[in-house]
C-alpha cells in the first residue's frame, strides 16, 4: 500500500494530467459551436483541434530531455504555467488565429507536462510493484481523460459558454501550483543532456508544412500549397537522412529497417488516425444533420470512446494468450468491419446496433493499437529502449493529429463533390467546402431556398461520410494484410 506522501505526489500527478489528456478530444464536439461563435472555415477548424497533438509529436522528446537537465520538478511548474496561461488566451480568442496560436501553445505546456508526471513517477516509487501500478493509474487517467473528453466538452457547450471549456483549467492550475511547489521534491538533475531543440523545431516545420499543404492544396490555393508540401517534403527526407547519420538523434529512424517496428509504427499511427477521424465526423453527423446538441453527440459517442480508453486490461490478457501478431490482426480486421457497418447504417434509426458496432470498433482499435505498441518495444535491442519509447509516443500523437488531417481533408472532398452534383447550375464554391460553412450562408437565403439547400447539403454530407468510414476501414483492412505478412508468428 502506499504512503501517505506517495499518495499525496499521485495526486498531484492526476491533477496536473487530467486536464492534458482532456484537451486531446474536448474539442471533437465543440466543431459546430466554433463554427456558430467565430465564424471559422472548415480548414481553420481542422488546424484548432489537430495543432495540439502535431506539435506534441515534435515537442515530447525534447521536453523530456529539458526535464532531464533542469529536473522534472521545474519542468511541471513550467508546464502547469504555461498551460495555464494559454487556456486563458484560448478563451479570450476572438478570431481563428488568436484560438490556433492558444492551442499551440496549450501543446507547450502539455509536451512539458506529461514527461515531468512520468519521470516524476519513476523518481518516487522505486519499487516495481508500486511503480507499475501507479503507471497504470496514470495510464487510466490519460485514457479516461480523453474517454470523457467529449462527453465534459458537450456538457458544458450544452448549458454554458464554449470559452469555458478552456476556462475549467484555469482553478486546476492555481491549484496544482503550490501543491507542485510544496509537495514534490527536487530530482537528480544532469547538466550535460543534450536536448535536441533544434532538431525538434526543423521536424515540427516539416510536419506542419506537409500537413498545410495536404489541406491547402484542395482550397484554391493551388502551386502555394504545392509548393509548401515540397518544401516540408524535402525537410522531412533531409531530417531523415541528418537523423541517420547523427550518433544520438532526435528519432532513430535506423530502426524502423526492421519490418515489426516500421510495420508496427504504422499500425499505431493509423489506429490513432481511425480513433480521432471517427469521432470528429461522428460529432459533426449527429450536430449538422441529426440536430442532436452537443452533450447529446457526446453521450451517443461514449461507448466508443469508453470501449477504446478503458478496454487495455481485457486486451493485455488476450494480446498474452493470442501473441503480437494475431491480436493486431484480429483487432484491424474487427475495427475494419465495424467502420464498414456503420458507413452503411443510419445511426440514430438503430441505436442499439450503432453502440454495438461502436463498442466493437473501440476495442478491435484498441487490439491494434496495444499489440502495435507491445511489437514496437519487444521488437527492439534493450539499448535502444528509449528510442523506441520515443517512437512509440511520436506515433501516437501523429496519429492523434492526422487523424484531424486526413478525415478532415476526405471528408471536405466528398462532400463539395457530391455538393456539386446535386446542387447543378447553382454555383457550390459559395456554399464552402464543409456542412458548417453551408448552414452558415444558407441563413441569408429565403425560407424556400434555405430548406432545399439544407436537406440537399445533409444528404451531400451524409453520403462524404460513409465514403470516408468506406475507405478507413478498407486502410485497416490493408494494415491488417500487412502485419499478418511482416510480424513473425512467434512475436
Amino acid at each position: 500500500m502506499f504512503s501517505l506522501t506517495k499518495i499525496t505526489v499521485l495526486f498531484v500527478i492526476i491533477l496536473v494530467y487530467l486536464p492534458v489528456s482532456l484537451d486531446a478530444t474536448i474539442l471533437h464536439v465543440a466543431v459546430p459551436t466554433l463554427n456558430r461563435s467565430l465564424n471559422l472555415t472548415s480548414n481553420q477548424l481542422l488546424w484548432v483541434i489537430d495543432i495540439y497533438a502535431l506539435l506534441m509529436a515534435g515537442l515530447l522528446l525534447p521536453m523530456g530531455s529539458l526535464g532531464d537537465r533542469i529536473g522534472y520538478k521545474k519542468l511541471m511548474l513550467a508546464g502547469v504555467l504555461i498551460f495555464g496561461l494559454a487556456s486563458l488566451a484560448a478563451a479570450l480568442s476572438q478570431s481563428a488565429q488568436m484560438l490556433i496560436a492558444s492551442r499551440a501553445l496549450l501543446a507547450l505546456g502539455a509536451s512539458m507536462i506529461l514527461p515531468a508526471t512520468l519521470a516524476c513517477l519513476r523518481d518516487v516509487f522505486t519499487d516495481n510493484a508500486e511503480r507499475n501500478m501507479a503507471i497504470g493509474v496514470w495510464a487510466f487517467v490519460g485514457g479516461g481523460g480523453a474517454a470523457l473528453g467529449p462527453l465534459v466538452g458537450g456538457y458544458i457547450l450544452n448549458y454554458y459558454d464554449w470559452t469555458l471549456v478552456f476556462l475549467i483549467n484555469i482553478p486546476i492550475v492555481l491549484l496544482s501550483i503550490p501543491l507542485i511547489v510544496c509537495l514534490l521534491r527536487r530530482q537528480e538533475i544532469n547538466s550535460r543532456q543534450s536536448i535536441n531543440l533544434l532538431q525538434a523545431l526543423v521536424f515540427i516545420s516539416a510536419i506542419i508544412a506537409i500537413v498545410f499543404g495536404l489541406k491547402n492544396v484542395f482550397a484554391g490555393l493551388g502551386y502555394i500549397s504545392l509548393a509548401v508540401l515540397a518544401s516540408g517534403l524535402l525537410v522531412m527526407y533531409g531530417f531523415i537522412r541528418f537523423s541517420l547519420r547523427k550518433a544520438h538523434p532526435l528519432i532513430d529512424f535506423a530502426l524502423f529497417g526492421n519490418p515489426m517496428v516500421s510495420t508496427s509504427t504504422v499500425v499505431v499511427v493509423f489506429s490513432m488516425v481511425a480513433v480521432v477521424g471517427f469521432e470528429l465526423l461522428m460529432a459533426q453527423e449527429l450536430q449538422f444533420t441529426h440536430g442532436y446538441s452537443p452533450l447529446q453527440a457526446g453521450l451517443f459517442m461514449f461507448p466508443f470512446m469508453l470501449s477504446f480508453g478503458l478496454s487495455s486490461f481485457p486486451v493485455v490478457m488476450l494480446l498474452n494468450r493470442l501473441g503480437f501478431k494475431l491480436t493486431a490482426c484480429l483487432g484491424l480486421v474487427v475495427g475494419g468491419t465495424a467502420l464498414l457497418s456503420l458507413a452503411l447504417i443510419d445511426v440514430t434509426a438503430a441505436y442499439a446496433k450503432s453502440t454495438l458496432l461502436m463498442v466493437l470498433l473501440g476495442v478491435g482499435l484498441e487490439m491494434a493499437f496495444l499489440s502495435a505498441t507491445s511489437t514496437i518495444l519487444a521488437a527492439a535491442p534493450k539499448d535502444k529502449a528509449a528510442a523506441v519509447g520515443a517512437i512509440e509516443g511520436m506515433a501516437y500523437e501523429l496519429g492523434t493529429g492526422l487523424g484531424v488531417t486526413l478525415f478532415g481533408i476526405l471528408l471536405s472532398l466528398f462532400y463539395v463533390g457530391n455538393l456539386r452534383e446535386r446542387l447543378g447550375d447553382m454555383a457550390p464554391a459559395e456554399f464552402g467546402t464543409s456542412l458548417g460553412e453551408t448552414i452558415q450562408v444558407a441563413a441569408h437565403l429565403s425560407p424556400a431556398d434555405r430548406e432545399a439547400v439544407l436537406s440537399i447539403a445533409g444528404q451531400a454530407f451524409l453520403s462524404a461520410h460513409s465514403a470516408v468510414l468506406i475507405i478507413a476501414c478498407l486502410i485497416l483492412f490493408l494494415l491488417a494484410a500487412l502485419s499478418w505478412r511482416l510480424i513473425p508468428s512467434r512475436s
